[in-house]
């Protein structure tokens, strides 16, 4: 048997410049897909699937209104999937085997070659196209490919103590993260507008500007340590006592302008000084057994997955190996009056969360791109940080990394109205722990200026008996977790006279202290945002808290059908933030105060997860007609997006100082207008 299928998907949206109201250029949106199945029966036990689909796409640019058309890129991403799939069956027994790759692009080409530049205005409120100047920085060829082998066995035993269905498998997995960036324009900048000419290193790091920051309050003793060992403390030794400290640092003055592409204050910059391609591995081993059994009215599932991952650097060495992680799940399903109408369900089990190859990517970049960033101090570029390379190796993963987790328990009731008719309700708890972050040793460390206080970790707790030397060192989040419950009302309406129907109702509530999820971020190097820091448990950023879905499709005797979706939503969740390092984090309080023994600038009440976008909802419509012609079946539809045309705002704008062109809470993304589709589909 063979089943195959192509579409061409193109778009067009006219972009306005914010700034003006005038039209901006077209983004054009190019989307292929190819799909292909062949089927052979072999024999009665023997079947061999092949499956190919392909997706690749061409943007021409973004279509984001916080988007400055000079920073606009386009992109190529997607690929081929192969898979090879083999079943051979006995009376009682399955074997199924297979292979499957897929070749996945994720690129990216700046429009705008020039010289990178991010201005951060203080006094003056300026507008986007001030202080985004410049290209877009770096063009990236991306390859993030997958390779898998598996083998699973499935076994039916009927036994006095009820009927069993044995399952068993075991497959290997490789992972692939080919990335080569390159700079253009030479060192990309973050600049002080002149206007704001004179003022510290402290008053940048910690001041609400408006516009992207390069450099923040964790850079102190980086910095510090930097021109202590340079040997040259470039007058930055106020009280000449030969040794830069983390308040002298926070005294630099920024004012001058020599060479900066802009004419605005120097204050940071990053260069790359060694251009290479980058291929980094994640290989996994994964084997699972579950038994699933019905005793009278109960039927019990249980399982256990295992999985283990070796990391793998750019020189082919494995850094790292997660070592066998069990996972063990339970589900008991209870008919209630025997008859299938009703039922009570419950489910434990633990998810483990492996970390992505951009981890590895982190850790494991000894032979691609380097580069190094620098803070002007007194007319001169002083390097603090080298990423990339074997000389100043960016991170190490530290001997306790634990693999996340996640605990899910679910409870659940389901009854049979009628017929044709049901409801059901299922309450779900998750906790998720072990997350993985990167940390600054010399924060944290007894050696850190942590050290004596109640966040203080030392080396001991990330395994080591002495500082490893490099820039970070990937670890366990200490006290991170996030912790989900929800409830979901379900009702069905299955077809009957002619139509059907589904409702439902979703709860949402997501608190934690912790979004990092395998990137790299700044919650092990800025003591404020550590998950033990005040104000950082909450209401989770990207949470909705309320859903509710309704949709149903009528069939008319002449062969058309009519169907409606509806889908309302209570608003996303968002923080009031700042921008460094191109990050929204969280906004700090005005006034220092200690906590646990240190006193800094910490996150400020009200600021992580407070904010919510406005509720709405959208109305899509389809009519089909669908016709039989001998062999063939042709089908003809339309399908109306947003037919109320309700262009309700979906994204708001976080910063707490604007971007230039947006302020804190105004609206920067709608649901799209009103949109028709016409297709057709000829099956045969």
């Amino acid at each position: 048997m063979v089943f195959a299928s192509y579409q061409l998907k193109n778009r067009e949206d006219d972009i306005t410049n914010t700034e003006t109201g005038e039209f901006s250029h077209t983004v054009e949106d190019d989307t292929d897909l190819g799909f292909g199945k062949i089927t052979w029966q072999a024999t009665d036990r023997d079947r061999l699937v092949f499956t190919y689909f392909n997706d690749p796409r061409d943007l021409s640019g973004s279509r984001s209104t916080t988007t400055v058309y000079n920073r606009q890129r386009t992109q190529k991403t997607g690929g081929d999937n192969y898979k090879i799939d083999y079943s051979h069956s006995w009376d009682d027994f399955i074997i199924n085997a297979g292979y499957m790759e897929h070749e996945a692009e994720f690129s990216t080409v700046a429009l705008d070659k020039s010289t990178r530049s991010d201005i951060a205005f203080l006094s003056t409120s300026p507008s986007q196209s001030q202080t985004d100047i410049g290209g877009l920085g770096a063009d990236t060829i991306r390859e993030r490919n997958k390779k898998a082998a598996y083998i699973d066995f499935t076994y039916y035993l009927d036994t006095d103590f009820g009927d069993h269905t044995f399952e068993a498998g075991y497959s290997v997995e490789t992972n692939e993260n080919i990335s080569n960036s390159v700079y253009n324009g030479g060192p990309q900048y973050n600049s002080i507008a002149a206007s704001d000419s004179g003022v510290t290193f402290e008053t940048y790091a910690t001041g609400q500007w408006t516009g992207e920051k390069g450099l923040a309050a964790a850079d102190y003793t980086r910095v510090a340590q930097a021109l202590n060992d340079s040997g040259n403390l470039h007058g930055a030794d106020l009280n000449n006592d030969g040794v830069i400290s983390d308040d002298e640092v926070k005294a630099i003055v920024f004012d001058s302008t020599a060479n900066n592409p802009t004419g605005d204050v120097n204050a940071y910059q990053i260069e790359q000084v060694q251009q290479a391609t980058s291929k980094l591995e994640t290989k996994g081993k994964m084997a699972f057994l579950q038994d699933t059994f019905t005793i009278d009215n109960v039927t019990i599932k249980a399982g256990l997955r295992a999985e283990k991952w070796d990391h793998i650097a750019s020189t082919g060495e494995t850094i790292f190996t997660f070592d066998w992680e069990v996972a063990p799940r339970l589900s008991v399903i209870y008919d209630i009056f025997g008859d299938g109408d009703s039922k009570v369900w419950a489910f434990g089990g633990r998810y483990y969360d492996p970390l992505r190859t951009d981890m590895t990517s982190f850790a494991g970049n000894l032979t691609g791109s380097v580069l190094e960033e620098r803070v002007y101090v007194n007319d001169d570029w002083v390097t603090f940080r080298t990423r990339g390379g074997a000389k100043q190796q960016d991170a190490f993963f530290s001997p306790s990394t634990k693999t996340p987790y996640t605990d899910e328990y679910l409870i659940g009731y389901s009854t049979n109205l009628t017929d044709s008719t049901n409801i059901s309700v299922t309450y779900t708890k998750r906790t998720t722990k072990d997350i993985m972050e990167d940390y600054d040793l010399s924060i944290y460390s007894e050696e850190g200026y942590m050290a004596g206080t109640s966040l203080e970790l030392p080396l001991s707790y990330f395994g080591y008996d002495e500082n490893p030397g490099s820039n970070y060192v990937i670890g366990t989040l200490a006290g991170a977790k996030r912790d989900y419950e929800g409830i979901e009302v379900t009702f069905k309406k299955l077809r009957a006279d002619n139509w059907f129907m589904l409702a439902s109702y979703t709860h949402n509530d997501a608190k934690g202290n912790s979004n990092s999820d395998g990137n790299a971020d700044f919650q092990g190097d800025w003591e404020i945002l550590d998950p033990r820091a005040p104000n950082m448990y909450g209401k989770q950023p990207g949470n909705v808290e309320h859903q509710f879905k309704l949709l149903g499709t009528y069939y008319f005797d002449n062969n058309f059908e009519v169907g409606a979706v509806y889908n309302w939503n209570s608003g996303t969740r968002y923080s009031k933030a700042q921008l460094i390092s191109g990050r929204y984090l969280p906004l700090q309080v005005d006034e220092a105060y200690e906590f646990g023994g240190y006193e800094t600038n910490w996150v400020a009440d009200n600021s992580v997860g407070s904010e919510v976008t406005p509720s709405y909802g959208t109305l899509d419509i389809r009519v089909k007609y669908t016709h039989d012609f001998d062999q063939y079946k042709a089908e003809f539809f339309l399908d109306i997006f947003n037919i109320l045309d309700d262009q309700a705002t979906t994204v708001e704008q976080g910063l707490a100082s604007g971007d230039g062109n947006f302020a804190f809470g105004e609206a920067t993304d709608w649901v799209e207008p009103r949109r028709f589709y016409l297709g057709a589909r000829l099956s045969f």
